[in-house]
């Protein structure tokens, strides 16, 4: 089982690899609604606080405290980069992680991030053993404790070769939907040509209001506003608060890729 999680682990960084950086934030952001139980509905304000930072008040405060630790974690393992060890393999020190924390949600987040440190995973981008039933988890993890390590190896491993097969399915889904989101960009005519930049911005930082658009590109603000009001007319783009003012956008596919795993 061992050798199957790192192989799956392997080819979802393969496929991640081939797809833009808004996937691996909304992907991050699809993680800490996990973490919180929180429902599809609100991925769309955990996408939007991640833009404007304003917009915290629209989340509890235990999700942000969850969601800084989560940042800070992340980034402290990615400037330390990828430290071999010879205590034993990545997989295993996941698994101790995931089964020494004080709360499921904690044992997912300290997996991911040991992960990430070991060099599996560019970024904290899946909760490897999420989905696992609470009374099968608690019996294993006890077992573990105890010195027992098979019950929560086999099942860690299972659940984390699941997760990131699955996770994979959906990334290459995705990277099927390039080809459709062209042509919906040609069809715009002349105005394709700010659109296609717009687009390419977010599929890069994912989500921002209009004047951040409009001083990343250079564009004047009515500019920006007609290419995002062009591009979610066309689906390609989604508006995330429902407001009349101080308005999210976002790439729409990495949203409704989140959304994919979340509801999964």
């Amino acid at each position: 089982m061992h050798e199957i999680a790192a192989d799956q682990l392997a080819r979802l960084d393969t496929a991640a690899a081939l797809a833009p950086n808004a996937i691996a934030l909304a992907l991050r952001a699809a993680a800490l609604a996990e973490l919180t139980q929180a429902t599809r509905s609100r991925l769309a304000a955990l996408v939007a606080a991640e833009a404007d930072t304003l917009l915290d008040r629209a989340l509890d405060p235990a999700t942000i405290t969850l969601r800084d630790g989560f940042d800070a974690g992340e980034r402290q393992a990615r400037s330390a980069g990828a430290r071999p060890r010879d205590d034993g393999s990545p997989l295993e020190r996941a698994l101790d992680c995931a089964a020494r924390a004080a709360s499921p949600a904690h044992g997912e987040l300290d997996a991911a991030l040991q992960l990430c440190r070991d060099g599996r995973t560019g970024r904290v981008r899946l909760l490897p053993f999420a989905g696992i039933a609470e009374d099968r988890r608690a019996a294993a993890v006890a077992a573990w404790r105890e010195g027992d390590t098979g019950p929560w190896r086999a099942l860690g491993l299972t659940a984390l070769a699941d997760r990131a097969s699955r996770l994979r399915r959906v990334l290459l889904r995705f990277l099927e939907q390039y080809g459709p989101d062209e042509a919906r960009l040609d069809q715009l005519g002349r105005a394709a040509i700010n659109a296609r930049r717009v687009v390419g911005l977010l599929r890069h930082d994912l989500a921002g209001s209009m004047p951040w658009v409009a001083e990343r590109l250079e564009l004047s603000r009515p500019a920006a506003s007609d290419a995002l009001e062009r591009l979610v007319a066309s689906g390609l783009v989604v508006e995330l608060t429902g407001r009349a003012r101080d308005r999210v956008y976002a790439y729409r596919a990495a949203v409704d890729v989140a959304g994919t795993l979340l509801s999964a």
